[in-house]
């Protein structure tokens, strides 16, 4: 208010005039990002209805192929730009040398960039039957071609400085820009208002000023005081965006509306007077896109989802078309940070369950010693602390590590509370069968034959001793199978087994095995008839988990077998839990059969049609 009420009181005059004539040229024909970005800014146009609109101009060959990045132009074609140039606009306006445009380093020479395939057809006149907006796509398409091929034009921009104040002198700047020659303008019609000179660099630039010349004396009508604020980066318009993606390298001519069109499709913005909204999915997604891209991070040296990756794998590529790299050099370099990437984006075990076997083994005070097998060394307390840290260093577990801590809590559910261990389903596990150690001692020293393969797989008697003898250091029952496999092992090898005979009717080896069934399989899968009312299936991943199919699988397999392995009798036992309210007697059969507390499942309720 003080500096207002003092210029009131203060005379005012123009202290100097600055005249400066600048020249602008033409932009270069159309690629396929500009011309979506031009359609967009002069008509609207979102890019799949421009290239939809384009494919058809191509396909009437009103226009050459819309899907370039090339600023090439035949010489034919620019010859006869330049003879109709001087026929209908004069030779002002035409250069002594055909404008030339500098195509990108990468850019696919095989098209030209796009344009009319006959400049004498001019949009509007009467033979062109056109739609309206077929129409306004090939006069922008013909009138950028057309220009391209003009003079620059010429403007001239004046400012005015004016001092005012007497006890302090303030400055006011006000800047103009008059149209000197049109040059090039004079074809542009539709992009006339984005070819305007451009504002001053300090934006008080007006749309005329009246002769003026320095120490005019003027009078004040008024002054105007305007508030103005720093305003943020304006969001994102489909041509702006596609303006960001071609300057950084990602995607190509092809791919521009595509990638719009999903982002529409998929709902992860939405257009608000042209502007890109981002929806709550697109945050969400967004968000899922950095979590997952701090895990890759971790030993990795490219970085998947930075906005240089593909630009940069573009490039090489490009460089191994053109020669300039093997193509066995990039790809020694690129797979091994892809199989690093494959194996961090494997499934995580989830937080909270993490968090609960954490809690159980918390209580665990008396831990198994670390046992040795061949050149690895189990230790269940040192796994435990390791696991720890890692979380603690705010990486997620493998569904595997999360696989391997809930058999841990298992191996100590003594030591664990029963209320934690009831929410996580513990088992106690069942004990090694007391001859499979003596068979393996049986074979620490025989010599195996090599690998051999048969058929994809890959059979290896050492390797699979091996895993076994782990299996057992870490307290663990064989299957059956595994079993009768490991029998097969020793006869195979009798030979350099000593007194084998003797510990073959030790170990009783020549007798058909019977594998005895679990007493509770039967009752359990008939108690499980009682179920009318399942839980609707579930996808994880790409496999589909659904409990009817399953239950119907393994009544057929006992029905066949007599028998279920320790794991499906354990999954049958887990799946009854979820549905105890349609079995009678649950409570007192839990005992009986060892059966899990009562869970509860997401059963699909049949509706009843209104009468």
């Amino acid at each position: 208010e003080g500096i207002q009420q003092e210029l009131n009181n203060s005379p005012l005059k123009v202290s100097d005039v600055i005249t400066k004539e600048l020249t602008r040229k033409a932009r270069a024909p159309f690629i396929t990002s500009t011309l979506q970005q031009s359609a967009s800014g002069a008509l609207g146009f979102a890019p799949a209805r421009t290239m939809g609109i384009a494919q058809k101009l191509y396909e009437s060959g009103l226009i050459t192929y819309m899907r370039t990045d090339s600023y090439n132009i035949a010489q034919s074609a620019q010859e006869e730009c330049r003879a109709f140039i001087g026929e209908s606009f004069g030779a002002e306006y035409l250069p002594e040398k055909p404008n030339f445009y500098k195509s990108k380093g990468a850019a696919q020479e095989a098209h030209e960039a796009i344009r009319p395939t006959d400049v004498s057809v001019q949009p509007g006149k009467e033979g062109v039957k056109l739609e309206a907006a077929e129409q306004k796509l090939y006069r922008l398409i013909w009138e950028r071609f057309v220009a391209s091929q003009m003079v620059p034009a010429r403007i001239a921009r004046r400012t005015v400085e004016v001092e005012a104040g007497s006890e302090n002198t303030y400055l006011f700047r006000a800047t103009a820009s008059e149209i000197v020659f049109p040059g090039y303008m004079k074809a542009s019609g539709i992009e006339a208002a984005a070819d305007k000179p451009k504002e001053g660099d300090d934006g008080s630039e007006t749309e005329k000023i009246p002769p003026l010349t320095a120490g005019e004396a003027l009078d004040v009508l008024d002054w105007l005081s305007e508030q103005k604020e720093t305003k943020p980066v304006a969001r994102y318009t489909e041509a702006s965006l596609i303006r960001a993606l071609e300057e950084n390298g990602v995607g190509r001519p092809s791919t521009y509306a595509a990638i719009m069109s999903k982002l529409d499709e998929r709902e992860y913005v939405i257009k608000e007077k042209r502007s890109l909204i981002p929806t709550d999915l697109g945050k969400e997604l967004v968000t899922l896109v950095l979590r997952t891209e701090e895990k890759l991070k971790s030993g990795n040296k490219i970085d998947l989802f930075e906005v240089h990756f593909t630009a940069d794998m573009e490039t090489r590529l490009d460089d191994v078309e053109e020669g300039k790299l093997e193509w066995t050099a990039m790809m020694k370099e690129f797979y091994p940070s892809l199989l690093e990437w494959i194996d961090h984006a494997k499934e995580t075990a989830e937080p909270e369950f993490v968090a609960k076997c954490f809690e159980a083994l918390e209580h665990v005070n008396d831990w198994a010693p670390p046992v040795k097998s061949g050149r690895r060394t189990y230790d269940d307390h040192k796994t435990f602390e390791d696991l720890k840290e890692t979380v603690a260093e705010g990486e997620l577990l493998s569904k595997r590590q999360g696989e391997m801590l809930h058999k841990m809590c298992c191996r100590y559910i003594k030591q664990i509370p029963e209320g934690l261990g009831t929410a996580l389903e513990l088992v106690e596990p069942e004990a090694v069968r007391g001859d499979t150690p003596r068979k393996l001692e049986l074979l620490a020293n025989v010599k195996f034959e090599e690998p051999r393969k048969v058929g994809k797989r890959t059979y290896d008697d050492k390797k699979f001793v091996g895993s076994l003898s782990d299996q057992i250091t870490m307290g663990k029952r064989l299957s059956d199978r595994q079993v009768a496999y490991l029998d097969t092992l020793l006869t195979k090898y009798s030979e350099q087994i000593e007194n084998f005979d003797a510990i073959r009717a030790e170990l009783k080896l020549d007798e058909k095995k019977e594998v005895e069934a679990d007493p509770s399989t039967a009752p359990i899968l008939a108690m499980m008839e009682n179920i009318t009312e399942w839980a609707e299936p579930t996808m994880r991943g790409k496999r589909e988990f659904n409990d009817k199919t399953f239950y119907d699988s393994l009544a057929t397999q006992f029905k066949g077998k007599g028998t279920l392995s320790d794991r499906q009798l354990a999954a049958l036992k887990k799946m009854a839990a979820r549905y105890t309210e349609q079995i009678p007697n649950y409570a007192e059969l839990q005992d009986q059969y060892g059966l899990p507390a009562p869970r509860k499942a997401k059963v699909k309720k049949e509706e009843t049609p209104a009468e």
